[in-house]
């Protein structure tokens, strides 16, 4: 975001969350805000160190559920 009028430009980078997940599977799904649309991404296996990217640039939700 920009500090001045007309200087507030989408991202168009990815953005991505660092965590660390205790021992366990985790389905990984991404919302949306702007089209209130859901992505399913692959599963994870926790007890380890990863990072997590955005299926695109802008604003997203990440929803991790333990299978």
């Amino acid at each position: 975001s920009g500090t001045a009028p007309g200087t507030d430009y989408p991202n168009t980078t990815a953005p991505d969350v660092a965590l660390t997940l205790p021992r366990g599977n985790f389905s990984v799904t991404w919302f949306d805000p702007d089209t209130g649309g859901w992505f399913r991404d692959n599963d994870i296996e926790g007890r380890q160190s990863l990072t997590l990217e955005a299926p695109g640039g802008e604003d997203w939700i990440v929803l991790l559920q333990r299978l």
